[in-house]
């Protein structure tokens, strides 16, 4: 899978934003961990409101609020804080391409990730167009299957740096 993003690494190799990204990462004092924080907070922002939204749809968890209730509180802090989280990493990609666009664990978090936002997008859409959702199967397997997408994104977030025991050469 990782063979997919060597064009980009190659692309990115060469290129003005990792220079860039390599200078401030370097030169502005304390940015590496400040963006990791940033990552890591916008990482329990995402899944935090997420998370209680699958977990309310499938009758596991905040009984005492609605669907739509919990949607209404929960929507913005979900696509405020997707952002966040892609900006606050993208600058370690851009100064290492390599590293990421290489290892394996990387190209399944990118997986993981499309997976488990298209999936909550289809579950934010239906909920603010139906009522009668508890009852739908298909609502209900695409909440669960998005709770384990979401998990494997943390997974493979944190296995990034652990590539080589998992796929050893």
């Amino acid at each position: 899978m990782q063979n997919i993003f060597l064009p980009l690494g190659d692309l990115l190799a060469d290129s003005l934003l990792r220079s860039l990204a390599i200078d401030w990462l370097r030169n502005i004092p304390g940015l590496p961990p400040i963006l990791q924080s940033i990552h890591i907070l916008a990482v329990a922002v995402v899944m935090a409101s997420a998370v209680l939204i699958h977990l309310r749809s499938l009758g596991i968890a905040v009984s005492q609020q609605t669907l739509a209730e919990l949607y209404q509180r929960m929507r913005l802090w979900f696509w405020f804080a997707l952002p966040v989280l892609f900006f606050s990493g993208i600058l370690f990609i851009f100064a290492r391409p390599y590293r990421y666009f290489k290892n394996p664990v990387f190209g399944l978090k990118l997986l993981f990730i499309a997976l488990a936002i298209t999936m909550t997008w289809w579950i934010f859409h239906t909920i603010k167009r139906q009522s009668m959702l508890s009852k739908n199967w298909a609502f209900k397997l695409t909440n669960a299957l998005a709770l384990v997408c979401w998990l494997l994104v943390i997974f493979a977030g944190r296995w990034i740096a652990y590539a080589e025991y998992l796929f050893p050469r």
